[in-house]
């Protein structure tokens, strides 16, 4: 993969997650699992203080490739007590997480999950 795809891509995961599709605006935060353990070119984190909520992003080689790793990644959130929800968009992969039984998080990690996707 070139520089220029990868670096294409991480900003079609920031624009997808943007205040503009998402109507939150969240802050930089340090992705949950750093990308190279996961065998994951680049990554990101992002976090919304109240409500709960934070997301990690990460860009594989191929379409589809980050799908192998969403049951480690729900997981190790669950294990820290956390609930997790995971999404594919091509070659992005996404997981959120939020605090167990919180309701306004819940809604917030709904419409992240809607905008990565595309609002399907």
């Amino acid at each position: 993969m070139s520089a220029d795809w990868i670096k294409a891509e991480r900003e079609r995961a920031i624009d997808l997650l943007s205040p503009a599709n998402t109507g939150v605006s969240l802050e930089p935060a340090a992705p949950r699992v750093p990308p190279e353990q996961l065998g994951a070119l680049d990554g990101f984190g992002l976090a919304s203080r109240e409500p709960d909520a934070r997301v990690s992003v990460y860009v594989f080689a191929e379409w589809g490739a980050g799908a192998e790793h969403t049951a480690l990644l729900e997981n190790l959130a669950e294990s820290d007590g956390r609930e997790a929800d995971t999404a594919i968009n091509g070659a992005l992969l996404f997981l959120g997480t939020i605090a167990k039984d919180d309701l306004p998080a819940r809604l917030l990690l709904n419409d992240l999950l809607s905008a990565f996707s595309g609002r399907e």
